[in-house]
């Protein structure tokens, strides 16, 4: 087990972190897999299909949304605080600031959260609670084997690419997703374990529901390149939405830390059964409204209705506190955006009006809008529809309505701007995200001799034990208590420990007792590597 840890202590590609990937990669997806099988069961007890809750009474797409809030709202009040936070937001503030380490019970209550609320027909995606369970449970595989924290953060990335794989079947978009949203870095050390967990993902939702992607019974005519200049006005459309959205939502969000956890679920069931009885095409995740924009007698000025009723329904779900996923959602909100752009432009014009295209670009542009994850979207457009061909006409539509959005209307990550609006940490120096990628036991010296004199790293001192606390001596008779750090403490904790708080060393122990120390200096001498 020692030399294991050992060895999980070092940011270097092995065979062992690789191993325990698969490991944790296969258990998460077993639980991922397993959490969309019993919502998609469930749906059909109540609905016609999964996500269809226009086949229902109306009376029914009232009753559920507060029946949902209730259940929540009594799950939320009886539970600590940290139980209540939930999604992508928070896995990317567990991984930055905690290692990947998730509170015991985190994995269940977004489980039960996230279950109530898409079977109560709440405009919410299964993305988020997917990472969520993926990145918790890979985490929790960890706890028996009691390892370096740099190594646990490394498998609850992994855990998320698993989640991602597992629902959509799309393994490259999860992987550049973890590294584009979640992580933000890319290192091999972290990329092969995220990607032996996304084949896990990609497989367990392969023998479970197919190979078929969600996309791929879709008639496809490519573009021509005559339209490209109709993609780039589409992309600028895309980009006004897209900001709207975003600016909202993140409004709501912090207008609704001042309102009580009550108030907050009840107004979201509110919402949710009005637009149920004016627009049920809006309830649910959304990914089934690329079926229904593209039905040649759809109306336009009712898709309308339903692609304004989606966004107020997801605005007010996520903004108020409902957990759930966004690209869902996102994906509804552009697949009616596309169509609607298209039968408009195609009344007024004779060109071939694209309908499935414009949709399914959509999709992938308001993903990218929203999440602030381009690379992803386009990824994952690919994988669903199986056409490479639509790369180079879903860029002409992603990068003006990219650029709009960001930089022209101040769109803003919704993810980080979540945790900022919580109050959650996320920020790191690059010097503390570089430590962060190793262990205190990597670098750590032998527990030395009690009043022996040390010379470690052209240093002096003498380390004498005062009762409980351990005292080094300088070479001019100075003293100083020093700290104590868990064997497991990557490196960073040890850097704020001895320059932030201007300590000598700080002393390493395990469940016995010290075992090692490590020295300012030592700290130093990383930093000014070059690669850092």
């Amino acid at each position: 087990m020692k030399k294991l840890q050992k060895i999980m202590a070092n940011n270097n590609v092995s065979i062992q972190m690789c191993f325990l990937a698969l490991i944790c990669g296969i258990v998460a997806s077993g639980v991922i897999i397993t959490f969309k099988v019993l919502v998609d069961q469930s749906q059909e007890l109540l609905l016609t299909n999964s996500d269809e809750f226009t086949s229902i009474d109306t009376q029914w797409r009232v009753l559920l949304p507060i029946l949902g809030a209730t259940l929540i709202f009594l799950l939320m009040k009886f539970s600590p605080l940290r139980y209540r936070r939930l999604g992508i937001a928070y896995v990317i503030h567990r991984i930055k600031h905690h290692n990947g380490i998730f509170p015991k019970l985190s994995a269940p209550a977004q489980f039960y959260h996230a279950f109530i609320a898409l079977l109560c027909g709440f405009s919410v995606g299964r993305e988020g609670p997917a990472i969520h369970l993926g990145a918790a449970t890979a985490s929790a595989v960890t706890w028996p084997l009691n390892l370096p924290h740099n190594a646990i953060r490394i498998v609850a990335a992994s855990g998320a690419a698993a989640g991602i794989s597992a629902i959509f079947n799309t393994p490259l978009a999860a992987i550049i997703f973890v590294i584009e949203v979640i992580t933000r870095e890319y290192r091999l050390h972290y990329v092969f374990p995220i990607v032996i967990a996304a084949m896990c993902g990609t497989l367990a939702n392969s023998m479970v529901f197919g190979d078929s992607n969600a996309f791929t019974d879709f008639s496809y005519q490519v573009i021509p390149i005559e339209q490209y200049p109709l993609l780039i006005i589409f992309g600028l459309v895309l980009g006004v939405v897209g900001a709207s959205f975003n600016h909202s939502l993140l409004w709501l969000t912090k207008k609704s830390l001042q309102i009580s956890l009550a108030r907050r679920l009840a107004s979201a069931a509110l919402v949710t059964a009005v637009i149920g009885i004016i627009a049920p095409q809006a309830l649910g995740t959304g990914e089934n409204l690329l079926e229904y924009i593209t039905q040649a007698n759809t109306i336009i000025w009712f898709a309308i209705m339903v692609c304004a009723a989606k966004i107020i329904a997801t605005i007010a779900a996520i903004g108020l506190g409902i957990p759930g996923g966004l690209i869902g959602p996102l994906y509804g909100i552009g697949a009616l955006v596309g169509g609607i752009f298209a039968w408009t432009v195609h009344q007024f014009s004779p060109i071939e009006p694209y309908i499935v295209m414009y949709a399914l670009i959509g999709m992938a542009a308001m993903m990218a809008i929203g999440l602030s994850a381009p690379l992803a979207a386009l990824a994952a457009l690919v994988e669903l529809t199986g056409h490479e061909e639509i790369i180079s006409p879903a860029l002409f539509v992603i990068i003006p309505g990219f650029l709009l959005s960001y930089q022209v209307l101040k769109a803003r990550s919704i993810m980080y701007t979540q945790l900022d609006i919580w109050g959650l940490s996320y920020r790191q120096s690059p010097t503390e995200k570089e430590l962060q990628k190793q262990a205190a036991m990597a670098i750590m010296n032998t527990m030395p001799t009690i009043d022996a004199d040390l010379t470690e790293q052209q240093q002096c001192y003498r380390l004498i034990k005062d009762e409980d606390n351990f005292l080094l001596i300088n070479q001019q008779g100075e003293s100083q208590s020093i700290p104590r750090l868990n064997i497991n403490s990557t490196l960073d904790k040890v850097y704020k420990a001895t320059h932030k708080n201007n300590k000598w060393a700080v002393l390493i122990e395990d469940k016995q007792g010290p075992v090692g120390i490590i020295y300012k200096d030592q700290i130093q001498e990383i930093i000014r590597k070059p690669q850092l």
